[in-house]
């Protein structure tokens, strides 16, 4: 059986078969090409190499040489990190793996590209503050936000490749909740200075300094306004 989104099967001597379009007959007929090797991991680069060749010799990738799996998030995911990896940084582009298989690819892979909507995105992120994590806590605003902006990246490049898309993920924002400040009386930051002080390292001494500096700006504020 193939991996869920992609053309990669195991085959019964053992080894790995990837199977791609590489091309069509004159009727229209899709010709594929296989690629083979001894681990999931080897066929599934291979078969990426020979699907990003394909917009190399044109302008995009022909919707004609896609197949219904190569529609699904896991190989667009692939195909896009390619396209930017020489673009940017290692570590961005380990940001963007990690991102991509933790979440987009586990709430996404099941449904095509062409079936994604503005409703079904937002209701995936809503999964994602309510339950997403690895305890199943939800997520952050901010984590759910890089991975909306992710998805509509995926989106632009999809459809500048020959997906079909129905949505740009600009429908929609994750709305950021703000921290309440905690204002402090006058007891409160008497009580932090003397811990400050009796607790004396770099940071405190940089903390003391601070409200210091800003206790006596407010004194030359109210002296200048009165």
């Amino acid at each position: 059986m193939p991996r869920k989104g992609e053309n990669i099967y195991r085959r019964k001597d053992g080894r790995w078969e990837g199977r791609y379009v590489k091309g069509r007959s004159k009727e229209g007929k899709a010709l594929y090409g296989y690629v083979y090797g001894k681990t999931y991991a080897a066929v599934k680069k291979k078969r990426l190499e020979r699907l990003t060749e394909v917009p190399k010799s044109g302008s995009i990738l022909r919707k004609a040489d896609l197949t219904d799996e190569d529609y699904h998030f896991s190989v667009l995911s692939d195909l896009w990190l390619e396209s930017i990896r020489p673009h940017i940084k290692q570590s961005t582009y380990n940001k963007y793996q990690n991102l991509i298989h933790s979440y987009i690819i586990s709430e996404l892979n099941e449904i095509q590209v062409s079936e994604l909507t503005a409703e079904v995105l937002q209701s995936k992120c809503n999964h994602l503050l309510e339950c997403g994590g690895k305890k199943g806590c939800g997520l952050s605003t901010k984590t759910v936000g890089d991975v909306l902006s992710l998805v509509r990246r995926l989106l632009s490049y999809a459809a500048s490749i020959g997906y079909p898309v129905n949505c740009s993920g600009k429908e929609f924002s994750i709305k950021q909740s703000s921290k309440e400040m905690c204002i402090l009386c006058r007891s409160e930051q008497e009580t932090l200075c003397r811990y400050l002080l009796q607790h004396r390292d770099e940071r405190n001494i940089g903390i003391f300094l601070c409200l210091f500096c800003w206790a006596a700006y407010r004194r030359i504020m109210c002296i200048k306004v009165g």
